[in-house]
């Protein structure tokens, strides 16, 4: 993360400058929901799409913290997405979910293939 580097700031390379007082852990953690919330662009079929906050259990570790954005869309059958996190952020993991719709009769099973 480059968000105490002035300047990775001056050169456009980091949206967010972060002080020394906002470097706490729970100050941290708001600045970069913020971060997140106003700077990860979704787009489905070239369509922006807005991300909206999901509530989270606390983490059992200390260095560990998750933010979980969830995204909505009237696309029958989407083609193509794209997502883009900010700069500051440095490399970024994250997971993409491909929903499987089915009805399943009450007390039946239903096996899902995890293979594509």
């Amino acid at each position: 993360m480059r968000l105490q580097d002035p300047q990775a700031w001056l050169l456009g390379d980091t949206e967010v400058l972060l002080t020394e007082p906002q470097l706490t852990s729970s100050r941290l953690n708001i600045e970069l929901y913020k971060l997140l919330e106003n700077g990860v662009k979704l787009t489905i079929d070239g369509k922006p799409i807005p991300l909206s906050p999901v509530k989270t259990a606390e983490s059992q570790h200390s260095h560990v913290v998750e933010f979980r954005f969830s995204a909505t869309h009237t696309f029958q059958s989407p083609q193509e997405i794209e997502i883009r996190f900010p700069k500051s952020l440095g490399d970024v993991h994250f997971s993409l979910s491909r929903p499987v719709y089915s009805q399943l009769p009450a007390g039946t099973a239903q096996n899902f293939s995890l293979q594509h």
